[in-house]
């Protein structure tokens, strides 16, 4: 036996370990080389952050212009250039906003339905650069199970999804949860 073969069986008996059958295997591989098929994440490399903590975290928590480029995509037709940009001062500074809108009485089982639909509109969206088992490392594990559920029904698709999609969101600003 040359030291290829063995080598080889090494690492066939490894993967044995990991892979044991050959559906798994498949599986695996599926994966994998359907990941190579989507798109590299956004990277950023930024230097000399003294004192510059402010436009470091904006820059972070608007994804660089990709979010309001997202929701301008997604809301042009729906929402005017203002509501578009409180919609993203939402997204990036939730806590702040949320305070500020309470304040100013702006919020409403409507107002939370309404943003709550259009943040899962704008989350499907987004997400499909990531496989859904990447995406589900992302979503709090305390509202999982709800989260994956709107995010995998199509309420375009027909009268019982809506109705189900927009029963899951009145129940959830019903009972207090809009604003976690």
């Amino acid at each position: 036996m040359t030291t290829a073969a063995t080598a080889e069986d090494k690492v066939l008996r490894l993967m044995a370990e990991k892979y044991p059958t050959k559906e798994i295997v498949y599986e695996k591989i599926i994966y994998l080389k359907s990941q190579l098929m989507l798109p590299k994440g956004t990277e950023h490399f930024m230097s000399d952050l003294h004192g510059a903590y402010d436009s470091f975290f904006h820059i972070l928590n608007n994804c660089s212009g990709v979010i309001k480029e997202k929701v301008d995509y997604c809301f042009e037709t729906r929402m005017t250039v203002e509501e578009r940009a409180e919609f993203c001062t939402l997204i990036y500074y939730p806590r702040e906003k949320m305070e500020q809108l309470t304040a100013e009485g702006k919020t409403s089982p409507l107002w939370y339905q309404q943003n709550l639909a259009n943040l899962l509109e704008l989350t499907k969206l987004m997400s499909w650069k990531f496989p859904a088992s990447k995406m589900r490392n992302y979503i709090p594990k305390r509202y999982e199970s709800v989260i994956v559920e709107l995010l995998s029904t199509r309420p375009e698709h027909d009268e019982a999804q809506l109705s189900y999609y927009r029963q899951l969101i009145e129940t959830i600003v019903e009972i207090g949860g809009g604003p976690d």
